[in-house]
């Protein structure tokens, strides 16, 4: 057998290849760990800043100089919500400043929940004689009692509608008669314990429709938190909220809040009068500009007929800010 052929040379270029390989294969490592402490030091510095490297050190900012400094007078500018608020205030405000009588006016944004509101007249009593917006109550409390299950909704909603839609007032005596179990007196502060549990504390239901007797009162701002409640499906319950909107949208008594706004504009409201006594209209007006609620209610009104139509106006210039 021939022993194989070694050849210095061929052995020696296998050895010079071996070391080539080993060589670049360290210099490939040691290049990643250079890139790798770098990667670790850039992150651990400080930002750079505007002007200086990252590894130098940040300078505090400077102290304004005094006129450098915002007046205290100077405010953030207001949101757009905000803004509206305050453009309705103005109107409300300007509004029973130019009427006589007495007033109490509010109105709430659905959309931002900002309120403006403004009276006349009243001094340290807030309340107004209610008149028939005392039937958003009543209504209230009759659906309550069919939720609790202690009047059936077959026997209540000829009436209910008849009350809301026309402002019959047999309608209304009748079901608050149902909710005392026959005794309309018990049925009147089922009807108070109703708005006192939504926070309506200057609501109060004293007599039955065109009785004899102390008013019954409400003011603007508890009609407000019941309609958004019912805004809000939160009145009883969203059934209960979702038909109690549709009957204040049915309103067939239509010369105060929905009158002089833009044709197919909706309004979902409850109007209130006793002659030379008191004048209202409250509800949810439908916007392009985003729903809200106006509440407006006069009394000891010189003209019934003036105050319906300052109600009428008033609606329309609300209207008209909120569209900006």
């Amino acid at each position: 057998m021939n022993e194989p052929n070694h050849d210095p040379g061929k052995v020696l270029r296998r050895v010079v290849m071996v070391l080539a390989v080993i060589a670049f294969l360290m210099a490939v490592t040691l290049a990643g760990l250079l890139v790798r402490k770098a990667i670790l030091e850039r992150a651990d510095a400080p930002e750079a800043s505007a002007e200086g490297s990252a590894s130098a050190p940040v300078e505090p900012e400077a102290s304004a100089s005094p006129d450098a400094q915002a007046s205290p007078d100077a405010a953030a500018s207001p949101t757009p919500g905000e803004q509206q608020a305050s453009d309705v205030q103005r109107i409300l405000t300007d509004f029973v400043a130019a009427q006589g009588g007495t007033w109490d006016v509010y109105y709430t944004s659905l959309s931002t929940g900002d309120t403006a509101a403004a009276q006349r007249g009243h001094d340290a009593e807030p309340r107004s004689v209610a008149a028939s917006l005392i039937k958003l109550f009543v209504m209230g409390a009759v659906y309550d009692a069919v939720d609790r299950g202690t009047l059936t909704h077959d026997a209540v909603y000829n009436d209910l509608y008849s009350m809301i839609t026309i402002s019959d007032n047999s309608a209304c005596n009748r079901l608050v008669t149902l909710l005392g179990g026959g005794d309309a007196a018990k049925g009147m502060q089922t009807v108070n314990s109703f708005a006192a549990a939504l926070g309506c504390s200057g609501t109060q239901m004293n007599r039955l429709m065109l009785q004899p007797g102390t008013e019954n009162y409400v003011t603007a701002r508890d009609c407000a938190v019941i309609l958004r409640a019912i805004y809000n499906g939160a009145c009883v319950s969203a059934d209960a909220s979702a038909e109690m909107l549709k009957l204040l949208r049915a309103q067939t008594v239509n010369d105060r809040l929905p009158a002089d706004l833009p044709q197919g504009a909706a309004v979902a409201h409850k109007t209130g009068n006793l002659a030379n006594l008191s004048c209202g209209d409250v509800g949810i007006i439908f916007s392009p500009a985003g729903d809200y609620i106006l509440c407006a209610i006069s009394n000891h009104a010189a003209s019934d007929a003036a105050d319906t139509a300052a109600i009428a106006t008033l609606s329309r210039t609300v209207y008209d800010a909120v569209q900006k």
